[in-house]
């Protein structure tokens, strides 16, 4: 089954990194624009599913767009990067595709690709650039801590 996508004229820009205790936007709906890096971005209005998210943080999201720490049996999943810390059970955007911090389970190099990992809502480096079923985007940060490193989200479906 295909993801519904809707389409909105304007949205504030200031909403990208507010969320609200009400929805503003129809659950499901995508934005797309240019962000002035030279990659289409790609934000998908949720709900968070009583998780509280972290800034920076990766996330799935399930069929009726209420997001969740990733586990083992997600596939075919949707994920989201929340740009901004969530309250719990709150609604606003995550990004889906494009440039993004997120925090990182540990060292990174640039190039490799990234995926989620179960039960926790980080990056990790998969030790090299071939695509995997679990992979999220591509990392552009060498980092030996773990720290927030960016990623290019590619948009695609994954398996825990």
């Amino acid at each position: 089954m295909g993801i519904p996508i809707q389409q909105i004229m304007a949205i504030e820009i200031a909403d990208l990194t507010t969320n609200l205790a009400a929805a503003k936007y129809p659950l499901g709906t995508v934005l797309a624009f240019d962000d002035g890096s030279g990659v289409i971005a790609k934000y998908m209005y949720v709900k968070d599913g009583a998780v509280g998210m972290s800034a920076n943080g990766v996330y799935v999201i399930d069929k009726d767009y209420k997001t969740a720490v990733p586990l083992t049996n997600a596939v075919g999943a949707i994920f989201g990067v929340c740009e901004t810390a969530f309250t719990s059970g709150y609604y606003g955007w995550v990004k889906i595709e494009g440039n993004t911090l997120i925090y990182s389970a540990g060292n990174t190099t640039a190039t490799h690709t990234g995926k989620m990992a179960n039960s926790v809502a980080t990056v990790t480096d998969e030790a090299g650039a071939a695509e995997t079923a679990k992979t999220i985007g591509v990392i552009n940060t060498t980092s030996v801590p773990a720290v927030n490193c960016s990623v290019t989200l590619l948009n695609k479906r994954v398996t825990i």
